[in-house]
């Protein structure tokens, strides 16, 4: 045996020492050096010495440059210790020596989705499929490069050719449940994360998951089922706490759903709060900073909290996104101060963020408002009357919510699926849409008057200060399931809200009104996907209103 194969025996055997002695032995030697570099490297990364091994790895290269096999081992440890952009150009260089190297083009395209980079990993994992066309693992790295990129449709197409390749694998089924997941189809979903379960029943992310497309089919309580279980199996895993947490709130277990909540802290890429988290105890002579987090209807939801916080402390800063701060400041009394995220530096203040209020109060399902929290100054309510119709039903109308949330393509509403609310005579709709959906006013059939207000509101880039001016001068709101049908609950206008089969947690599965807003009634959909049944409820609704009024 050679010292090099007696040095990589004790490297396996944990012998680091021994290893590093028979390692140098063999620098001397042109012809094992570069393999004695790299044995150096491996044994410094197994000590923790990762800018020595580094060093190493890279010496072995520099000295056998045509080796494959040490250029990606180089590659993935640049990967592994945070240097991405030198990681890429590691793998960049060996691509151009190996193109037809399936597991260069691989190891390249995941460093390049790692990086954000989409378009070239896209690329690059199109390459390695080229060069291994029966690789089950080439197509699920393509499929995994779309999904980053948006490209659901595609991913599933491509774990979909994985999965034929390699159909033992349960990895695969997991993969192709998540994109089917991303594309919206629930059920497809289901069925890949129970296939997966079938071949790995101790699959933790499989079995939430498969509560999370349960939960998209409208099957909550055999959702709660199969997330207790994940949970169970996967102690302590913040993704698995988090889905089992939306759960159990979508079905009103609200005490338990606050607490499990909390786990959103742990997810990846989750901000630090600054400063010293306050535990929701008295503490009378200090000042509490909250801060917005998530979407900006959660705000304007949350802001319900404030006034418990304020009863405990002497003092409460709300920092939320600089958009928020003018309609903010103008309409809302719970808060001594009101400053945009980043704005406010407080010392010895207590720190906590505003969907964390309900467990730090331990309010569990008592959360109910009996009246608006949230108003318009008469000066903006004037000024945007006169931009507003003064005969008929005055209907605000929104349907689309933010392209880049997850499940948006459940909860906003193609425009022309609403035609039969449109059409009831005495109504005069005012489109409060801002920036997505807009273009779809242009596809309504003639005859079809809706005025569009949004696109001239707020320019001056303070989000909802003129819409909720203009919402306080009309009669009524129908909207999807958006930051507007919060800032309307708040301030307490006339809002009737449509909601997907499978809504977002805080509307539950049932019922014709909601404990978040006394002034809002809700309109479900009866079968996924079909707007046009609820639009017709609606325009029953309509007609019955304008027959009242």
């Amino acid at each position: 045996m050679t010292s090099l194969q007696d040095a990589l025996a004790s490297l396996e055997a944990g012998d680091l020492g021994e290893a590093e002695r028979l390692s140098s032995l063999a620098l001397s030697e042109p012809a094992t050096r570069p393999d004695a570099l790299h044995l150096l490297g491996l044994t410094a990364l197994a000590r923790g010495e990762e800018a020595i091994a580094l060093r190493r790895m890279r010496e072995a290269v520099a000295a056998d440059p045509a080796n494959l096999d040490r250029q990606l081992d180089l590659g993935q440890l640049e990967l592994e210790s945070g240097e991405l952009e030198r990681a890429i150009d590691t793998f960049s260089e060996l691509a151009q020596k190996s193109p037809d190297a399936a597991i260069v083009q691989l190891a390249l395209g995941n460093a390049l989705k790692r990086a954000g980079r989409y378009p070239e990993a896209i690329a690059a994992h199109e390459r390695a499929v080229t060069a291994a066309p029966d690789a089950a693992l080439c197509w699920s790295d393509l499929a995994g490069s779309y999904l980053a990129s948006g490209e659901a449709l595609a991913a599933v197409a491509g774990l979909q050719h994985a999965v034929r390749l390699a159909p033992e694998e349960p990895e695969l089924w997991y993969n192709l449940g998540t994109a089917e997941l991303r594309a919206g189809h629930a059920d497809e979903a289901r069925e890949a994360f129970e296939t997966c379960l079938k071949r790995a029943p101790e699959h933790a992310r499989a079995a939430s998951n498969l509560g999370v497309a349960l939960k998209s089919c409208g099957q909550a309580d055999a959702a709660l089922e199969v997330q207790r279980r994940a949970v169970e199996l996967a102690e302590g895993d913040p993704e698995a706490q988090w889905n089992l947490a939306l759960t159990e709130m979508s079905l009103g277990l609200f005490e338990e759903g606050w607490a499990r909540y909390e786990h959103r802290k742990q997810l990846p890429g989750y901000p630090d709060l600054p400063g010293q988290a306050w535990d929701g105890s008295a503490a009378p002579e200090t000042t509490l900073v909250l801060h917005a987090e998530q979407g900006l209807g959660d705000t304007f939801m949350f802001l319900r909290f404030v006034a418990g916080a304020r009863a405990r402390v002497k003092r409460v800063v709300l920092s939320v996104p600089a958009k928020l701060v003018h309609v903010l400041r103008d309409g809302f009394t719970g808060a001594d101060q009101i400053v945009a995220e980043g704005d406010f530096i407080a010392m010895n203040a207590l720190h906590a963020r505003l969907p964390s209020l309900p467990h730090l109060l331990s309010v569990g399902g008592d959360f109910a408002v009996e009246e608006a929290y949230l108003d318009v100054p008469a000066a903006a309510r004037e000024h945007l009357a006169e931009r507003l119709p003064s005969e008929g039903l005055r209907v605000g109308l929104a349907w689309q919510g933010n392209p880049s949330y997850r499940a948006d393509h459940e909860r906003s509403i193609p425009l022309s699926d609403l035609e039969p609310a449109l059409r009831v005579p005495g109504t005069q709709f005012v489109s409060l849409q801002k920036y997505d959906g807009v273009e779809q006013l242009k596809t309504l059939p003639i005859g079809l008057d809706v005025l569009d207000l949004g696109s001239s509101l707020d320019e001056s880039g303070d989000a909802f200060a003129e819409t909720a001016a203009a919402l306080m001068g009309l009669d009524l709101l129908l909207t999807s399931d958006s930051a507007i049908a919060h800032l309307a609950g708040a301030l307490g206008v006339d809002t009737w809200l449509l909601l997907a089969h499978a809504p977002d947690f805080r509307w539950g599965y049932e019922g014709a009104t909601t404990p978040w807003y006394p002034n809002m009634r809700v309109f479900r959909q009866s079968e996924r996907g079909d707007w046009r049944g609820v639009a017709e409820r609606v325009a029953s609704a309509l007609r019955e209103r304008v027959e009242d009024a």
